[in-house]
């Protein structure tokens, strides 16, 4: 409830279940952080399962307090996260704090994220306090489905103060099915949905051949990608042009693998070799 500290927790092979209601948080380590917590090297490999606001590591966020800080670091989920209703997020299902600041730093998600609703997102689904959350050298390359806002980094932003800094969607598919031609029914690599939001996104490449991975909702062109400027101050989303308030984002494509992009100096500062090991296919935590 307030100034936790949570280290070195491993939660393997376990069914989380939650019940069906709007205000339930269900997490593969952690329902509800309510105020400050200094969280690191949790990991989660069950299946999570829940109504609305479900993560992967965490459901939701609600700090209430501006001296209160939450801090997520080196952490990983390679599970499941299924929401039956909205709102499903690899790493965090809801950031709903209206105080202080959370930040996320080296973690990743490898698992698959399903919303059968809406919005899912590969390391959060909602972004929706007007708190500032700052995610830093951060990855997804699990599957991200939803009937529409699914994105590989971000479901919905609602609010101002979302800063990604070099967090890398590369999911193996972004798959978004439905056929309404409601406005707000957007996807997108990075952010899938945003209403007159500023956002920070920076050094947020996508995997090579992503236009392939995704799908769009189908009343819109599917396996669409747009190459997008970087936003490296608070500005708005890029607006898609057949919507009328729907944003997204989709970052920039590399030819890079995961790792050699890392390594590159492209993105314009190298992982720390002291949190991350390079031997495998992708970058893991040491």
């Amino acid at each position: 409830n307030d100034n936790a500290i949570i280290k070195n927790i491993s939660v393997q092979g376990t069914d989380i279940y939650g019940p069906s209601t709007n205000t339930a948080a269900v997490g593969g380590v952690i329902g509800y952080v309510h105020s400050g917590a200094e969280i690191e090297k949790i990991k989660s490999e069950g299946s999570v399962n829940g109504y609305r606001y479900v993560g992967g590591l965490i459901g939701a966020i609600t700090i209430v307090s501006t001296d209160k800080t939450v801090s997520l670091s080196k952490s990983c989920f390679t599970g499941t996260v299924n929401g039956s209703y909205r709102y499903a997020g690899g790493l965090i299902g809801s950031n709903l704090s209206n105080a202080g600041e959370i930040s996320v730093n080296d973690c990743y998600e490898t698992g698959d994220v399903s919303a059968a609703a809406g919005w899912a997102g590969g390391l959060i689904a909602l972004h929706n306090g007007t708190s500032n959350i700052y995610f830093n050298n951060c990855y997804s390359t699990g599957r991200v489905s939803a009937s529409f806002g699914a994105g590989g980094i971000v479901g919905q932003v609602s609010k101002d103060g979302l800063s990604l800094v070099r967090c890398m969607p590369f999911n193996a598919a972004i798959t978004a099915t439905v056929s309404d031609e409601s406005p707000h029914y957007s996807s997108g690599a990075v952010i899938a949905y945003g209403k007159e939001v500023k956002v920070v996104v920076n050094s947020c490449y996508r995997v090579r051949d992503m236009a392939s991975r995704f799908t769009e909702c189908s009343a819109n062109a599917a396996n669409v990608i747009e190459q997008h400027p970087f936003i490296t101050t608070a500005a708005n989303i890029p607006q898609r042009q057949s919507l009328t308030y729907g944003y997204y984002h989709h970052g920039r494509n590399t030819n890079y693998s995961l790792c050699d992009l890392i390594h590159s100096g492209e993105i314009g500062e190298n992982w720390s070799s002291d949190v991350w090991d390079w031997n495998g296919s992708i970058p893991t935590l040491k």
